[in-house]
């Protein structure tokens, strides 16, 4: 469903943005309740698929913020910008004369 063009790869998202995605999501979950008589009622039931467009990131991205959500127990949940490693730094060691 969602066009490959659309979908941003390869970088990480900041908190606020892991936010924005997590509320769209609950947009369209609370849309689907609203809408589960519909006709269209499989259309409203490809919630991430819709919030994967709707976002421009992957599945897999949606994946991995919604289990963050699922891991933590409070109410207001946090979005935390993952961090990247800091790269050892590399001594050289003199050659003895």
């Amino acid at each position: 469903m969602a066009s490959d063009s659309n979908i941003k790869k390869g970088k990480a998202l900041q908190g606020q943005s892991r936010e924005i995605v997590y509320n769209v999501y609950k947009y369209f979950l609370n849309e689907a309740e609203l809408f589960k008589t519909s006709r269209e009622s499989n259309y409203f039931k490809k919630i991430q698929d819709r919030v994967a467009e709707a976002t421009g990131v992957s599945r897999r991205t949606l994946n991995r913020i919604l289990n963050e959500i699922a891991k933590e127990d409070g109410i207001s949940p946090k979005f935390v910008t993952p961090k990247r490693g800091k790269k050892k730094k590399v001594e050289k060691i003199p050659n003895p004369p």
